[in-house]
C-alpha cells in the first residue's frame, strides 16, 4: 500500500493520535493542538474547533455545494457568530458542533456535508471543515470532505 493511499484510508487515519512522535508540537506549531481540551474528556480529539475559528473571525468561509459567503463574525462564549446573506447580523452556532464534526472527522478520515451528518447548520460546519490543513472535498454528491491528498 503507497504513502498516497494509505493517507486515504479510514483506517490508517483513525489509528492516528497524539502521541511522543511530534505531532503534537506540529499541531500546535499550527495553533490547532489543545492540549485542555484533549484532556477534558475527548481524547480524540486533536483539532480545537475554537482556535480555528478564531483564526477565522473576520473572514468569509463558502460553503460547499452552493458556494454561499458564511461571515465568522465572532465568538461569543461557547458559540461562534456566523453572518448569512439572510441573517448578516448573525447566527449563534454553537462551538460543540463544530467540535463534533472536526471529532468525526478525525474518527472516520471523512464526513459527509448533509444536514442528517452535521445537523442544522451543516453547510457552514462544512465549509469550516474544508478550511482545515490537509483536509480535500470530494467532488461527490452530496459532498464530502477527507483527510489526506487526493492521489
Amino acid at each position: 500500500m503507497t504513502a498516497c493511499s494509505n493517507a486515504q484510508n479510514p483506517r490508517f487515519l483513525s489509528r492516528f493520535r497524539i502521541g511522543d512522535d511530534g505531532s503534537a508540537s506540529m499541531l500546535a506549531l499550527l495553533g490547532l493542538y489543545d492540549e485542555a481540551h484533549r484532556a477534558g474528556g475527548r481524547a480524540n480529539a486533536v483539532i480545537s474547533a475554537r482556535t480555528h475559528l478564531e483564526s477565522l473571525v473576520g473572514s468569509d468561509v463558502y460553503t460547499l455545494t452552493k458556494h454561499r459567503p458564511n461571515r465568522v463574525l465572532r465568538i461569543e462564549g461557547d458559540e461562534v457568530v456566523v453572518g448569512t446573506g439572510k441573517s448578516p447580523g448573525g447566527q449563534a452556532v454553537p462551538i460543540e458542533w463544530v467540535q463534533d464534526a472536526i471529532d468525526m472527522l478525525v474518527r472516520d478520515g471523512e464526513v459527509e456535508v448533509t444536514v442528517e451528518a452535521l445537523g442544522h447548520r451543516g453547510a457552514f460546519i462544512g465549509a469550516v471543515l474544508a478550511t482545515l490543513p490537509g483536509v480535500v472535498v470530494e467532488p461527490t454528491t452530496p459532498r464530502r470532505v477527507t483527510l489526506g491528498s487526493r492521489c
